[in-house]
């Protein structure tokens, strides 16, 4: 571990102090997320709900809802928003190399 690392843990402890601040730290960032999520889930399920090939997780943490497309269309998805002003981590970022042979997943962080 490096030194700066050592020191980022300390500058946590000293803000966080107990496990009961921390949970209520983490509360606010849920409470900060939790709508960010709802949106999104709530804007794919009015769109694309009715769509049999189009499907995404209900996370219940961590910062990003996978979205499955139809193969061979991610990319094409990808672009398409990125013209609009609709951004979102590029879907080769997905996967090791950025190979994904079936080109039909998106990552969207709501956050």
């Amino acid at each position: 571990m490096k030194t700066g690392d050592k020191i980022n843990q300390l500058r946590h402890v000293r803000f966080l102090k107990n496990m009961k601040n921390t949970n209520l730290h983490m509360k606010k960032h849920r409470d900060i997320i939790l709508p960010k999520f709802q949106l999104v889930d709530s804007i794919l399920s009015y769109k694309l709900s009715d769509i049999e090939q189009v499907q995404w997780n209900h996370p219940l943490g961590g910062y990003f809802i996978l979205v499955r497309l139809a193969p061979h269309t991610a990319q094409i998805i990808y672009r398409n928003c990125l013209q609009k002003g609709i951004l979102f981590t590029s879907p080769k970022s997905l996967f090791p190399y950025g190979n994904d042979s079936n080109d039909k997943y998106i990552r969207i962080a709501p956050t």
